[in-house]
């Protein structure tokens, strides 16, 4: 259908233009993500497009999204004159459980994802997704274990991108969304060519369905609470993770800021302090599904000296204890099962000590 464009000088008719193959439609939604019209399906939320061609045992999936719910989108782009299209619906359910069954290794699937942004866009992931999402690093922690929550559980947006889309696939997916546990959509787009400037006109179809079935919670993210936040630890973790929890919070939570995070799964609780020169610096975070990071060191710049600071304290501690658990030294996570109640002694001592210093520090 042409678009007819005016002026005082005239009248001007813009023909469509059709995408020579489907790798270039890939291609286009992959440098202009804000085509999907994902505010349609859900008001106000910034999305990014991850990756393309992301590896499954079914084969590779066109694109991969994220917005900023932790929603995982499995893009799928067909032609209408593709003689497969008939399959697309079967196509992206395939792709869905192969994620769900096969993705074994929450970190390999992020670092392909990282990999594929990096070579993509010369740029590193992690710092759109703070950028785009307003996320500080603990909360991009918090984001992150919502998006590995959502592929454990084989939680999907689907979307299919053609140039047109069928009435039978319009009518399926209708049917999808009303009758079933998935969120099925489908973006017809819509393309024209017009003085140097590409015009595009998405409709997505499936969001105005209201489903008749239970559907999961909304992925929308949450306030959490002192109390929240240990009512959802106390059914999650057995009772001595739960104790060391509580005591660590107890004994830490008036030398500095507490803040409770914003995750769709779990609560979460941050220990922050003011440096000399009135700097915000994240000391822990602690999830409540019992997960723990030592050290956070957010607002320490550069990583060098977060990680100095860090490390001398640590090997303070190790001289006085040898037995201080094992912690990863990327991210300074720590299993708190490996924590017995004298180690959570020292590390409130340390918590104590480490505060002190980053008070009388000047930060850039």
């Amino acid at each position: 259908m042409p678009i007819i464009v005016s002026n005082e000088d005239g009248t001007r008719k813009i023909t469509e233009s059709k995408f020579e193959a489907e790798s270039k439609l890939q291609e286009y939604i992959y440098d202009n993500p804000e085509v999907l019209p994902i505010e349609e399906i859900e008001e106000d939320i910034p999305f990014l497009i991850a990756a393309r061609e992301v590896s499954t045992n079914s084969g590779p999936i066109d694109a991969v999204g994220l917005d900023k719910n932790s929603n995982i989108y499995v893009i799928e782009t067909k032609l209408y004159r593709n003689s497969d299209k008939r399959k697309v619906m079967a196509q992206v359910m395939d792709y869905g459980a192969s994620l769900w069954k096969h993705t074994n290794d929450f970190s390999e699937f992020m670092m392909d994802l990282r990999n594929r942004y990096r070579d993509k866009f010369d740029e590193e992931l992690d710092d759109e997704l703070t950028s785009l999402f307003e996320l500080d690093e603990d909360e991009l922690d918090e984001y992150l274990d919502d998006v590995k929550q959502n592929l454990d559980d084989g939680k999907f947006r689907f979307v299919i991108l053609m140039d047109q889309v069928s009435s039978r696939l319009k009518d399926l997916i209708l049917y999808m969304n009303k009758n079933s546990m998935f969120d099925v959509y489908a973006v017809e787009l819509d393309h024209y060519k017009f003085d140097g400037y590409r015009v595009s006109i998405p409709k997505v179809i499936g969001a105005e369905v209201k489903k008749s079935v239970g559907t999961r919670s909304s992925s929308k993210r949450k306030s959490w609470n002192e109390e929240s936040f240990f009512e959802d630890l106390k059914e999650k973790v057995d009772e001595s993770i739960y104790f060391k929890i509580e005591k660590l919070y107890e004994n830490t939570k008036d030398i500095g800021k507490i803040s409770f995070g914003t995750g769709v799964e779990n609560g979460s609780i941050t220990l922050k302090v003011k440096s000399k020169n009135e700097q915000n610096v994240s000391v822990y975070s602690i999830w409540s599904n019992g997960s723990a990071r030592l050290f956070s060191g957010s607002g320490l710049d550069p990583l060098e000296k977060r990680r100095n600071l860090v490390e001398n304290y640590i090997q303070d501690l190790r001289e006085e204890n040898p037995n201080l658990p094992p912690f990863d030294q990327k991210t300074w996570k720590v299993n708190l099962k490996d924590v017995d109640d004298e180690q959570i002694d020292d590390i409130i001592q340390f918590y104590k000590d480490i505060v002190e210093e980053i008070r009388g520090l000047e930060i850039e």
